[in-house]
């Protein structure tokens, strides 16, 4: 049954009280309980108010009644919050969102979103209905395989390290242990499951950059001559191993087993200027690269190309100062 168990009679879904020294207000839904896709309405009416808001909404209002239509894309509570009288009452409400079926749009390498995929790498899935729960990001290794809402992600059989989990996007580690060749994704949730297929490489790196201009992170701006970093995925193994879905073993540095080059702006960075390769110990597929940027760099906002066995990836871009 919809809604709190106190309520004696059949009523629209939510809560509906009166408080002694509180005016009536009540807080309800049409459906508690929808699809992926589908809509409900959120309706309140409080009187003796003077302002009603309510979380994950546009709802802020001097309105006593009123109503919003909500469609979250995964279970989401709503949080109306009344004040009046120098008095404030809150009221929850949870939407649950049922998911009828999985389906896995594309998928990405998680800092370029090409289509280049190694093993080790972090990626990108997108698609509907990959999560029933609240989304969920993991900040601590080992990653789990299984998200707080039971979805869980295999490639070829085998279990993927999660990273971030939602309805319309899933960031995960692709297992050292998949092999090169041809790869099957499944995402699987609630008892549903969507599948995609893609290319597994022995490399497909990828730069991390600032998404509104493409610049490479965290420094965007650097001398010709000074040193900068900058973060890749889709090394390949590396050696000493790593485990999939956790940091490196303590006082290891995991290097790419594949050739490494870099370029700025057409300029090669040679092999005495960089400085510092590995990935670091707080880190969970991800390479580091210190280099000296070259001395005859033009200035002006230059790409930064970073090759791994023979694969470039994506034009990142430095600006030179």
């Amino acid at each position: 049954m919809d809604g709190p168990q106190r309520l004696r009679k059949p009523d629209p879904a939510g809560v509906r009280r009166s408080r002694r020294g509180t005016s009536h207000y009540s807080f309800t839904a049409d459906s508690t309980t929808i699809q992926a896709g589908q809509s409900t309405t959120l309706r309140w009416n409080v009187s003796n108010t003077a302002n009603v808001s309510i979380s994950n909404t546009s709802v802020n209002t001097p309105a006593t009644t009123g109503t919003v239509s909500v469609s979250p894309t995964q279970t989401t509570t709503y949080v109306l919050t009344a004040t009046g009288n120098g008095a404030t009452v809150t009221e929850s409400l949870t939407i649950t969102v049922s998911i009828s079926s999985v389906s896995v749009a594309s998928v990405g390498n998680g800092a370029s979103f090409a289509q280049s995929f190694a093993p080790g790498m972090l990626m990108s899935v997108f698609g509907t209905g990959l999560s029933s729960g609240t989304p969920q990001t993991v900040s601590a290794a080992p990653l789990p395989v299984t998200s707080s809402s039971g979805t869980s992600v295999t490639i070829n059989g085998i279990a993927a390290p999660l990273l971030y989990i939602s309805a319309t996007q899933i960031n995960l580690q692709i297992p050292y242990e998949v092999a090169v060749g041809r790869a099957t994704l499944t995402v699987t949730t609630a008892g549903n499951s969507g599948s995609i297929s893609f290319t597994v490489q022995a490399a497909g790196p990828g730069i991390f950059v600032d998404a509104q201009n493409g610049h490479v992170v965290p420094y965007e701006s650097a001398a010709a001559g000074s040193a900068v970093e900058v973060f890749v995925t889709g090394t390949g193994q590396v050696t000493p191993s790593e485990a999939t879905g956790n940091v490196p073993a303590c006082c290891t540095t995991p290097e790419p087993n594949l050739p490494v080059t870099l370029t700025v702006g057409g300029v090669p960075v040679i092999p005495d200027q960089i400085v510092y390769m590995g990935i670091p110990n707080w880190s969970v597929g991800t390479l580091q690269i210190n280099f000296i940027v070259p001395s005859t760099v033009a200035r002006g906002s230059q790409p930064v190309v970073v090759t791994i066995g023979g694969v470039a990836s994506q034009q990142a871009l430095l600006n030179i100062n």
